[in-house]
C-alpha cells in the first residue's frame, strides 16, 4: 500500500511538473510600428503557445495569439540553413471573424528582433491594408499577464 502511494505522488509530481513547463513554453514578441526616423512605437504584443525557435535548418508550426489585436493566428517558422535568422509566417482571424491578419517578417537570432510586414486583406473591394517593412518584432520575457489566453 505504501508503495502504490508513493508511486501515485511520484506521477502526480511528475503530471504537475509537466504542466508547469508547459506554461513557460510560451514565446513572446513585441511588435511596434517603425516611425521615419527609425522610432519603435510599441503596438502589440505576440504570443506563440508551447514554442521555441526552430534548430537551423528546420521549421515548426506556430499557434498563438495577439494579446490586444485581437487576432489568433496560425503558421510557421523556419531556422535558416546558416543559423542566424528565423522566417515567420502566419496567417490570423479577429475574434469575430470578421477581419484577416497575414504576417511574414523575420528574426535575427543574435539581436532579437526583425522587420516585416502585417497585411489586413479586404473582405470587399477596398484593397485591404498592407503596412510593409515598417513594423518591427522583438523577442521579449513573457510575463504572467502576457501570456493569458484570452
Amino acid at each position: 500500500m505504501r508503495r502504490t502511494l508513493a508511486v501515485a505522488l511520484t506521477m502526480a509530481a511528475l503530471l504537475f511538473g509537466t504542466a508547469a513547463k508547459a506554461a513557460a513554453a510560451d514565446y513572446c514578441m513585441q511588435l511596434d510600428l517603425i516611425g521615419y526616423d527609425g522610432t519603435r512605437y510599441p503596438w502589440n504584443f505576440l504570443i506563440f503557445k508551447d514554442f521555441s525557435l526552430p534548430r537551423k535548418g528546420h521549421c515548426k508550426a506556430t499557434q498563438g495569439f495577439y494579446a490586444a489585436g485581437p487576432f489568433w493566428v496560425t503558421g510557421m517558422a523556419c531556422g535558416s540553413s546558416n543559423g542566424v535568422d528565423v522566417t515567420f509566417f502566419h496567417t490570423g482571424s479577429e475574434y469575430s471573424g470578421r477581419r484577416m491578419v497575414t504576417d511574414t517578417f523575420r528574426l535575427n537570432r543574435t539581436t532579437a528582433s526583425g522587420f516585416g510586414a502585417q497585411c489586413f486583406p479586404a473582405i470587399d473591394s477596398s484593397g485591404g491594408t498592407c503596412y510593409s517593412e515598417t513594423m518591427g518584432w522583438t523577442e521579449v520575457p513573457c510575463g504572467a499577464a502576457s501570456v493569458l489566453v484570452p
